[in-house]
């Protein structure tokens, strides 16, 4: 395998191979932007459709549209996203405990450990 690949694991009791990146390697960054490439293209031909007739308020909001995107394509834009669309409201205690099973069952099918991912 080269340097920069991903070794194939099987998850813990499991039959299905789980990707594992090797230390060192960056992620799947490029993967994720290289399949999100055809659905932003049609977003940036809809949004300039949509804003083409309102004339200068529209280069403005196409503007706007193309860097809210940008931002939600990096972590803390992700994580402004989620808190913006859960009303900037953190889980309860009892909400905690209700999705702290589930949340461990998905790290653990997924071959991380309970400390891998900030939620």
């Amino acid at each position: 395998m080269t340097a920069g690949a991903a070794e194939v694991v099987l998850a813990p009791g499991r039959d299905v191979p789980a990707l594992v990146p090797r230390r060192g390697w960056v992620g799947f960054g490029a993967l994720r932007a290289l399949a999100m490439r055809p659905a932003a293209c049609g977003g940036l031909l809809v949004a300039m459709t949509l804003t083409a007739g309102l004339g200068t308020a529209g280069g403005l909001l196409f503007l706007a549209w193309v860097g809210a995107g940008a931002l939600l394509c990096t972590v803390r834009g992700e994580r402004l996203g989620v808190r913006c669309m859960r009303r900037f409201r953190s889980p309860t205690q009892r909400e905690r405990l209700l999705l702290r099973p589930v949340a461990l069952m998905a790290l653990v099918t997924c071959g991380l450990g309970p400390g891998t991912v900030a939620w």
